[in-house]
């Protein structure tokens, strides 16, 4: 079944253990709460929320640096364009 684990007990056979608390053994429900409390939701919310904030700081941080890698390649593109009219004279 989905959300099982076997362990071997006492009398050395294999008995079915939940993996989490609402998975269900033979048709019956280890918890008594299907779902998620408020709390757990509330944990999960912010971690997403830390993740989405951090991983836009990233992106942002690596568009901001292309972007100077680009403004760098630019003028050195310039400045070779200067140094080689300035040869011909």
């Amino acid at each position: 079944m989905v959300g099982q684990s076997a362990v071997l007990d006492g009398n050395n056979s294999w008995a079915p253990v939940a993996m989490w608390p609402s998975a269900a053994v033979n048709g019956t429900e280890l918890n008594g709460s299907a779902g998620m409390d408020d709390k757990d939701r509330h944990a999960l919310l912010y971690i997403v929320v830390v993740l989405l904030f951090y991983s836009t700081g990233i992106v942002v941080a690596i568009v901001m640096y292309l972007k100077r890698e680009k403004a760098e390649i630019e003028e050195e593109k310039a400045y070779e364009n200067y140094a080689r009219s300035v040869q011909r004279i």
